[in-house]
């Protein structure tokens, strides 16, 4: 397994190991102290880092993605692998404040959704923030990106919605886009409504009584 996989994967399972932690925070740490100087922390280990970090972080590391993201202004890449992490901070304020970020038009607006899949993949209560808040703020963030390419509008979508397993769900999102259509998003509007249905039946599927043992073990 390469090293950039392990980070991966320990920041799927293995960020509250002790260890684990204080490797990814001294490692966060000499990059934020240089953060030109790529042997703190290679380019390719950067998101799972910062995702371990921020996950078990507050308004500290918060601000210090945000001076990183700045001082990177002419990197794409090293952009991109804060606002692919920035969403795992812990509470809901902070998130909240990760969005508001996001759509206050210091991220270029090609590029403003990834800070929404980062929160809404971070936890179900990442998703349900996420859901509100496209609903709170939907004037906003279709008058930013409305002149754009729809396929932007397509992964705000995505990274809103995509998540949910619930019929009731893909009800509320159905007639939340019927009060606020978007014509040129009608196609993957139908998909995630369908793909969200889809979930639901196989979570119901396996919730049935003779699953239930296996999902026991």
């Amino acid at each position: 397994v390469s090293t950039q996989s392990t980070w991966r994967l320990q920041a799927l399972f293995g960020k509250e190991e002790p260890a684990v932690l204080e490797e990814a925070r001294r490692r966060f740490a000499q990059l934020v102290e240089s953060p030109d100087d790529a042997r703190a922390l290679p380019s390719d280990f950067r998101t799972p880092v910062f995702k371990i970090v921020a996950s078990a972080g507050g308004e500290a590391e918060l601000e210090q993605l945000l001076r990183l993201f700045g001082h990177w202004d002419n990197s794409n890449v090293e952009q991109k692998s804060v606002m692919l992490s920035i969403g795992a901070l812990p509470t809901l304020a902070l998130k909240r404040r990760v969005l508001d970020w996001t759509t206050s038009g210091a991220v270029k607006r090609q590029d403003f959704f990834y800070p929404m899949y980062s929160v809404s993949g971070s936890s179900l209560e990442g998703l349900d923030l996420m859901w509100t808040y496209l609903q709170e703020n939907f004037d906003k963030i279709w008058g930013y990106i409305s002149t754009a390419s729809p396929s932007l509008m397509d992964a705000v979508i995505g990274a809103c919605c995509g998540g949910f397993c619930s019929s009731q769900k893909a009800d509320e999102i159905q007639a939340f886009f019927e009060s606020h259509p978007l014509p040129l998003s009608r196609r993957t509007i139908s998909q995630t409504l369908e793909a969200v249905r889809i979930n639901a039946t196989v979570l119901d599927h396996f919730r049935a009584p003779e699953f239930l043992p296996l999902i026991q073990c």
